[in-house]
């Protein structure tokens, strides 16, 4: 219970100190830029579920059953819808710069079972689509896309390839 008490504090005091909180971001851009292929958030991250397990021992167990629920019992429900709400407004800005680069090659005159079939060397070594790297909606979204093992050029959320049917759906949903 101590060490909770105290991660409270201490997340306080990070939380009004931005400078560390920017440190922290451009250290992740960095890290994600290098190890952008590889299987390395996988490693740390279960190094450091290891680390978790090892520090906080008997609880650790109580605690992951809690999940989110921990996480409002330690910050309160507003702090948690806050979270939430952050987590909701990432996903729907990436999948909106995804819709908005599908788009550019639909004006194009692209189709879209074409489209969903690039993949990130089609895009660079074909000369039709080598323009689309340089700027505008597609490059924007190769600066956000997820970092996942496939090499589609557009994926869903969960890093999977985009399903035709589905495709249609959402571009008819968001034809500008």
């Amino acid at each position: 219970m101590a060490h909770l008490e105290n991660d409270k504090i201490n997340d306080t005091v990070v939380k009004n100190d931005n400078y560390h909180v920017r440190a922290g971001r451009i250290g992740g851009q960095t890290t994600k830029k290098r190890h952008h292929s590889s299987n390395f958030f996988k490693e740390i991250g279960s190094k450091g579920g290891s680390s978790t397990m090892h520090r906080h021992g008997e609880i650790f167990q109580e605690l992951r059953k809690k999940g989110g629920n921990t996480t409002r019992e330690r910050y309160g429900e507003q702090y948690y819808q806050e979270i939430a709400a952050k987590a909701a407004r990432v996903k729907q800005g990436a999948t909106q710069l995804r819709n908005e680069a599908i788009k550019a090659f639909l004006a194009e005159g692209i189709k879209i079972p074409t489209i969903i079939k690039l993949t990130l060397n089609e895009l660079s070594c074909n000369p039709r689509y080598r323009k689309f790297l340089l700027e505008g909606p597609v490059a924007q979204y190769l600066q956000k896309r997820p970092a996942v093992d496939n090499q589609f050029l557009f994926v869903s959320q969960s890093g999977k390839p985009l399903s035709l049917a589905n495709t249609y759906t959402v571009m008819s949903r968001h034809k500008s």
